[in-house]
């Protein structure tokens, strides 16, 4: 982890391009975002709604590339019903991550993020004889890829086309999925 980190560093911050952030400059340095999208196992289960609100801010930076802490807050439900069973799921994600973001003077800004967090996660089953609820608290990995579409300062579209989360709650399973929305930054 440590040798991906002075990698990020090194492509974010080269004496060739060192610079200090600015404040007031042409590229903002903190953003919002909300996002909607789903996300599948492959496993027969049904896809999952994702609602996910993100912060970031820049850590470091040079013309070419911007190493920031993006915090999303996901909350995924998904739910089923067979034979009088219903099937609910929900999970409250919370993994910090290191984004690298691309280009980010330019409108069109290609980021990869790499996380690691809090999964709390619920699941219900009603049938006709019993009902049971059970409850887990574990970590959980996030990786990305997207872009921003939009003004470097102000209004931007995201799509996020891949993600992968890695849920590690008493046993592993990892879910792929797309998301996109808008955001602003400032």
């Amino acid at each position: 982890m440590q040798i991906a980190v002075q990698i990020l560093w090194a492509l974010c911050i080269t004496p060739a391009h060192a610079e200090p952030l600015p404040r007031h400059g042409p590229v903002g340095s903190e953003a919002f975002s909300v996002l909607l999208g789903t996300n599948t196992a492959f496993d027969g289960d049904p896809a999952t709604f994702r609602l996910t609100l993100e912060g970031d801010t820049d850590l470091a930076g040079g013309r070419d590339a911007r190493l920031a802490l993006a915090v999303p807050v996901t909350w995924m439900t998904s739910g089923d019903h067979h034979f009088g069973l219903s099937f609910r799921s929900s999970v409250l994600e919370i993994p910090p991550s290191l984004r690298l973001r691309l280009l980010p003077r330019l409108p069109v800004r290609p980021y990869a993020d790499l996380g690691l967090g809090v999964a709390i996660a619920s699941n219900d089953t009603d049938g006709w004889l019993f009902s049971d609820r059970t409850q887990a608290v574990g970590w959980m990995t996030r990786s990305a890829i997207g872009l921003e579409l939009g003004s470097p300062r102000g209004l931007f579209f995201t799509i996020e086309p891949i993600s992968m989360d890695t849920y590690h709650l008493g046993d592993n399973w990892t879910r792929v999925g797309a998301m996109a929305g808008l955001g602003s930054r400032f």
